[in-house]
């Protein structure tokens, strides 16, 4: 499973000097994806004070959005903090562009 974030909007600021992006991107993370990762960590889980059925059970009761036909909702509502840096990559025996 790969993550999908429904109606994701991208919420970005760049520093003065251009080396650095912050923000967040928000959006409605699906449920089942959200519990498939939550509960896939194994032992740390145990160690975290919660079970892995109750992270689930509330993970549905707290979703808010895309209603199925039956009219649950399927995703929760969700906004991720997020932080990039300029990087250049250069590749074994291949001048870097000096501009």
């Amino acid at each position: 499973m790969h993550p999908i974030i429904k109606d994701a909007s991208v919420d970005l600021e760049v520093s003065e000097d251009g080396k650095k992006i912050t923000g967040f991107i928000n959006g409605y993370y699906d449920v089942e994806q959200f519990v498939y990762h939550a509960t896939g960590v194994g032992a740390v889980i145990s160690t975290a004070g919660y079970s892995c059925p109750g992270l689930a059970e509330y993970a549905w009761k707290l979703a808010d959005g895309h209603p199925d036909e039956n009219g649950k909702c399927t995703t929760l509502s969700s906004s991720f903090r997020v932080t990039g840096y300029a990087a250049f990559v250069k590749k074994p025996n291949q001048q870097v562009s000096q501009n």
